[in-house]
């Protein structure tokens, strides 16, 4: 039996001298500090891979019908606080330039947001996933350093399924928000919200040409749900995820 510390948490595994002297070299050879980092974010990402390949968010037939209100209703006026964030996000833009593609100029080794597997994902699988075609991965970068990553975030192609209805609509497409983070160094600067609402914009103009209301995220917390609900996304009713509808802008 072999322990490893993972933050104040204990991991215990099982395993042989041999599995254990692999997952060792193998954390190394990834570039990994810590061997209890490369375990989880493993494992993690194992958990992603399962999701995707699925592609699909399952929910109840409550929250089915809520979407299909939502779908079915005219499009709500904006908020004070999301016309606040879209019009600080264009003075932002034109003052620090705007959100582009991940590539391999950016260092993604110097990135740290305080969230190890946030931190792991950008520096080890974000590219892999460009190139598979399971998610796109965007950046802003620092005006005067166009290679250091400030903030970051995922869009994936995502279906909502409900399971008791058959028609007219067992599936919704949506699109999933699944991963954002901010650089330490640019942390209480609104970056937060920034990355959020280009998100939304860069959804809503993907659906002018595809079949597409709704943008997806699961909240980790309820202070991160705060945040989310100010920029007018919902809870979806029996499930973990809240949305947002692009009709508002």
């Amino acid at each position: 039996t072999y322990i490893w510390h993972v933050n104040d948490a204990r991991l215990t595994l099982r395993l042989s001298s041999e599995a254990k002297a692999r997952i060792e070299r193998a954390a190394r050879t990834s570039g990994f500090s810590s061997v209890s980092d490369f375990i989880v974010s493993s494992t993690l990402r194992a958990a992603d891979e399962a999701i995707l390949r699925s592609e699909r968010l399952v929910i109840s037939e409550r929250a089915m019908a809520a979407l299909l209100q939502a779908h079915a209703s005219e499009p709500q006026a904006q908020t004070p606080d999301l016309r606040a964030a879209i019009s600080k996000y264009e003075e932002f833009v034109l003052a620090m330039g705007e959100f582009v593609s991940l590539n391999k100029g950016h260092r993604r080794d110097q990135f740290e947001s305080g969230n190890v597997e946030l931190d792991n994902y950008l520096k080890h699988y974000a590219r892999q996933d460009q190139k598979r075609g399971a998610s796109q991965t965007w950046v802003l970068a620092n005006p005067n350093n166009p290679f250091q990553i400030e903030t970051y975030y995922t869009l994936s192609a995502h279906s909502v399924v409900c399971e008791q209805l058959r028609f007219p609509y067992r599936a919704i497409p949506t699109i999933l928000l699944g991963r954002l983070a901010v650089s330490r160094r640019s942390q209480g600067k609104n970056y937060g919200r920034i990355a959020v609402v280009d998100a939304l914009l860069r959804s809503k103009k993907i659906s002018s040409e595809i079949g597409l209301r709704f943008v997806l995220v699961q909240p980790i917390n309820q202070d991160v749900e705060a945040f989310y609900r100010k920029l007018s996304f919902k809870h979806l009713t029996d499930s973990e995820y809240w949305y947002f509808d692009l009709n508002q802008l």
